[in-house]
């Protein structure tokens, strides 16, 4: 995405601005996806999975590592 300010062709900040959009896109379903498999989990397994520090960290928040 940040390509996409120093470009001079008008026609490829369109493009790099598409593939920009598909590609938060892509993150954003895996966050959902993140989300949905650890939001029930107990204390426990939140230790035993090794997400106690992310947890610590950023309480049930999706967070890019």
């Amino acid at each position: 995405m940040n390509q996409r300010y120093t470009m001079k062709p008008d026609k490829v900040k369109g493009v790099l601005t598409d593939v920009a959009t598909e590609e938060l896109a892509h993150f954003k379903m895996i966050s959902a996806i993140l989300y949905q498999l650890t939001q029930n989990l107990t204390p426990e397994q939140i230790k035993e999975a090794g997400f106690d520090t992310c947890f610590v960290d950023h309480t049930l928040g999706v967070y890019p590592q």
